[in-house]
């Protein structure tokens, strides 16, 4: 039967048609769980490491496309059906570059996290905690980064439960996202001691920091 996969992979997708004898078989009728528009088998598709079968250009797009709104998040690196991390050799050098900006993020959050004395709430420190021993995600998910227009890194905007009602999904202006570093009307580009990372301006009505300029 014909191979629903891609050019070049080593281990092709499971077989679509129904009396194959070959094992394991997949429903090729069933819908790519991405664009819901079209079955799988309409398309050349990939077995992610999780074991989901998915259209391929739907989760180049998906990676290719990025978080959804001016807050940076990494939802759309996960599997639909399971959310394990996305994987697979065909998307190495796509994963790669989003990895790598991920971990800055990450990073970057966790020096925030304390700085703000946040690594000491009962979500992190509490055995029942939602993130128990695990300060990294628990940054991940109450910090709101966004990524710079003018050199393309992350930088801090306030914490989530600040500002939710401010990042309406997809109305935004990218090039208003500009982190404090690469503010062009103000002389104070590097703490001596901290670097840029810690330098914001703050609203001078209600010190709210700073997420457009």
């Amino acid at each position: 039967h014909p191979c629903s996969g891609i050019l070049n992979e080593t281990t092709c997708p499971p077989c679509f048609v129904k009396d194959c004898v070959t094992q394991p078989k997949k429903d090729g009728s069933a819908w790519c769980s991405i664009c819901y528009v079209g079955e799988l088998r309409s398309a050349p598709c990939i077995t992610l490491a999780c074991g989901h079968v998915l259209h391929y250009k739907c989760v180049t797009k998906q990676l290719l496309q990025k978080w959804p709104g001016a807050r940076i998040s990494f939802g759309f690196m996960s599997c639909p059906e399971c959310s394990d991390e996305i994987s697979h050799p065909a998307l190495a050098e796509i994963l790669k570059d989003l990895t790598s900006f991920r971990k800055e993020v990450r990073n970057g959050a966790l020096l925030r996290l304390k700085h703000e004395g946040l690594d000491k709430d009962a979500a992190v420190t509490s055995p029942s905690g939602a993130y128990y021993a695990d300060a990294p995600s628990y940054a991940e998910a109450i910090l709101s980064y966004y990524q710079c227009y003018v050199c393309e890194r992350p930088y801090f905007g306030g914490i989530k439960r600040c500002e939710d009602m401010q990042d309406e999904q997809g109305k935004y202006n990218p090039s208003e996202l500009v982190c404090a570093a690469c503010v062009p009307f103000t002389e104070l580009k590097c703490c001596r001691i901290h670097g840029s990372e810690f330098i914001e301006y703050k609203c001078k009505f209600c010190c709210s920091v700073a997420q457009w300029f």
